[in-house]
This record gives C-alpha cells, structure tokens and sequence, in this order.
C-alpha cells in the first residue's frame, strides 16, 4: 500500500505550476491561481506599474515533447482547450505555457536530494 495522493497527472500538474510561479517571482511579478479550471485558465501573471498588465495562462504539461522539426516542437492540444485559448471573448490576452519534464516522475524526488 502506498500513502501517495496525487495522481502522476496531479504531479506533472503541480510541479508546471509551481514551475511557473518560480520563474514569474525571479522576473519580479506575481502570479494568481484560478481555484476552478471552467475557462482554459490555470493562473494568471501580474505586473505592477500604473496600468497593472496581466497575462492568463493555460498550463499543460508533458513528458514526451519528442524532438523540434525546422525548429518548432508540436504537441497535441485537445480542441476543447485550444477553442478556451483562442477565445476572442476573453478580455485579456491567454497564453499556452508547456512544461517538458524530461525525467520521470517518480524519481525526480531522488535527484534532487541526492
């Protein structure tokens, strides 16, 4: 039996989303974590200044991003989630943040205290 409670999906989930928080903290802004996913948005990144800019993000993430072709990487997005960050209803701007975890799960946790 073991005591482990997230799903590799939930892992690969939360490791893209603390990910981008770290990078967003290093540049200098903050970052808001939607609650409930309804609108192809899991977080959005905050700027200061007097008009305070803000960008959505729709996070996904994956193991096997495979090689670039002519310098692009493709990866599959499902029509539902690509319709949510395309919408042009949106008032701000939503932008596709894909994280490659090149290594497994399972033993990132290995690695890093090693």
């Amino acid at each position: 039996m073991t005591d482990i409670l997230l799903t590799t999906g939930d892992r690969k989930a939360s490791l893209s989303l603390a990910y981008v928080q770290t990078v967003a903290a290093a540049a200098g802004y903050t970052t808001q974590v939607e609650n409930f996913d309804r609108r192809g948005v899991d977080l959005q990144i905050c700027a200061g200044g007097e008009v305070h800019p803000a960008v959505d993000i729709q996070l996904k993430s994956t193991v096997n991003l495979g090689v670039p072709t002519s310098g692009y990487y493709h990866y599959r997005l499902r029509v539902h989630n690509y319709n949510l960050l395309v919408s042009r209803r949106r008032f701000l701007d939503c932008s596709l943040c894909l994280t490659c975890q090149r290594t497994k799960i399972d033993g990132l946790l290995s690695r890093l205290t090693s």
